[in-house]
């Protein structure tokens, strides 16, 4: 899996954006199951629980070709469960479907997927900026630049050499979040891809 030079710029707003969708995706996986599961007693539920299985399928699929896009990666593609009957056929094949079930844990990885990549790239800016800015802010009296109690930085070269291991953590974070971010689309695609 070759990096490129464009992951520096794509892998960040993948997993970025990964957080918020993965959050939808969590919140419509749960909702479903949870009204699907509460209405089974009703006879509803069935077709509840179905039609989540059915959207779930579309969803992982439509975020899956998202990620396939922006990498240059195989489009995966599930398959729908041929049906020639009513509304409980179509409701049994649809929770019979094994495509359904993987793209249901599908949308559940991406949102561990998108607290991780979220969180990562968060404190990779994060921590490279305030690294950066050392230099500029290290003199001001309102403001403590070190660790406390380990370390501070009071004086010029500290505070050039602090703004060299921003510079460090800047290129390695960008390096490492370029390999996250492809792994992950890469993982995304073979998790949805028809087992052989």
């Amino acid at each position: 899996m070759a990096l490129r030079p464009l992951d520096v710029l794509r892998s960040p707003a993948y997993l970025l954006a990964s957080f918020p969708l993965g959050v939808a995706y969590f919140a419509f996986v749960v909702g479903a199951a949870s009204a699907g599961v509460s209405l089974l007693v009703f006879v509803v539920g069935v077709f509840v629980l179905a039609g989540g299985v059915a959207v779930a399928r579309r969803l992982a699929v439509a975020d899956a070709r998202l990620a396939a896009r922006l990498y240059d990666t195989p489009v995966p593609d599930l398959a729908s469960p041929c049906v020639d009957g009513g509304l409980l056929a179509t409701a049994r094949a649809e929770l019979l479907c094994p495509d359904s079930y993987r793209a249901t844990g599908y949308l559940l990885t991406r949102f561990a997927v998108g607290v991780a990549g979220f969180a990562a790239v968060v404190t990779w800016l994060a921590t490279a900026a305030a690294l950066l800015a050392t230099p500029l802010v290290y003199d001001r009296p309102d403001v403590s630049v070190g660790v406390a109690g380990a370390w501070t930085v009071d004086t010029l070269p500290m505070a050039l050499g602090a703004a060299c291991v921003g510079l460090a953590v800047a290129v390695a974070g960008a390096v490492a979040v370029a390999a996250a971010g492809r792994a992950a689309a890469v993982a995304s695609v073979r998790l949805l891809a028809p087992a052989r």
